[in-house]
């Protein structure tokens, strides 16, 4: 039997695991969003697919992941790993930033809330929101 697996240079190696990585959270994304698991709050996605169009769209999904996993193992690329605390952590800090800019006090070429008193409940509404993220579990 012929030997089917390669050893990638390991640059070739590198950004081969990097896409494939990256397409394989995209099809989790749309498998999630087709699953209608965990819904998100900040996004409405109008799915008008069929419940047939939906079985093809996974089964499609499913033979894409099975492609990945034959070429991680026929280049033997090694699949990436993350610690749960340290993606967890570099998220959390991420958001904390993000809210961080939209206080009022950066948000000042964005023009002025009509009110000082809305201002000071919508500081507080994201003070509040960046208090919850750094009690989330590290």
């Amino acid at each position: 039997m012929e030997n089917l697996s390669h050893q990638l240079p390991q640059n070739f190696s590198r950004r081969m695991t990097s896409t494939l990585f990256v397409i394989e959270k995209r099809l989790d994304e749309l498998t999630r969003i087709i699953s209608r698991m965990d819904s998100p709050v900040m996004l409405e996605m109008d799915i008008h697919l069929s419940e047939s169009e939906k079985t093809n769209t996974l089964y499609e999904i499913q033979c894409l992941r099975q492609k990945i996993l034959y070429l991680k193992d026929k280049y033997k690329l090694e699949a990436r790993k993350e610690s749960f605390r340290q993606t967890a952590n570099s998220y959390i800090s991420m958001s904390i930033i993000d809210l961080t800019d939209i206080l009022s006090s950066r948000m000042k070429g964005y023009g002025k809330l009509s009110e000082d008193e809305l201002m000071d409940e919508y500081d507080r509404d994201i003070e509040e929101l960046t208090a919850l993220l750094r009690n989330f579990p590290r």
